[in-house]
This record gives structure tokens, sequence and C-alpha cells, in this order.
């Protein structure tokens, strides 16, 4: 295990004392959703684009004349399933829990 120091200590504290603090307000809240967002959105867009380059290239390359390897389409189809992963709707009967512990539907 490792060992405690002084400074370790204080900043543990130091974000206790934060996380105490601001537990109630809302603001913090809204920044999460905000940064939910804005993580799914990357990933939807980066695999988005994955997928499309996996075509686009595929396409150049068999144009071109070379042998495009298996590989190559599982990756592009590898991304049009995490694609579908992230925006399929979330089923009916369930839900998320917040920061204070209740549940939004």
């Amino acid at each position: 295990m490792s060992e405690t120091t002084p400074q370790r200590d204080q900043v543990v504290k130091d974000l206790i004392d934060f996380a105490n603090a601001h537990g109630g307000d809302r603001s913090s809240e809204r920044m999460h959703d905000t940064f939910g967002r804005l993580v799914f959105r990357i990933i939807a867009i980066a695999l988005g684009l994955v997928a499309i380059l996996t075509v686009v290239f595929a396409f150049v390359l068999s144009s071109s004349g070379k042998t495009v390897e298996a590989a190559f389409y599982t990756l592009g189809a590898s991304a049009i399933g995490g694609l579908s992963g992230v925006l399929a709707p979330r089923p009916a009967g369930s839900s998320t829990a917040s920061a204070n512990g209740t549940q939004k539907e």
C-alpha cells in the first residue's frame, strides 16, 4: 500500500470540502449534462468519420487495383455498430441516477 503524505491528505481534504460546499449547486448538474452531451457528440462524430473514411478508402484502394484486407472492412463495420449503439434510444423503462441520488425518467 502507498503511504499517505501531508500533501496528499491536504488535497483529499480540499476535494472533500469542495464537494460538500457545492453539493446542492445546480450549476454542477448543468455542467455535467453539458459535458455529457459534448462527449456524446465527440464519440458520435468520431465513429461516423471512421465509418465514412473506411468506405471512401476502401473504394479508392479497390479502384486503384490494390486488395483491401478483411480487417479494414471489420473496422468500418465495428464503427457502424458502435455508432448504432450510441445513437440507439434508451429503453422506455430505464432511468439514470443523478448526482443527488434521485432518479430521472
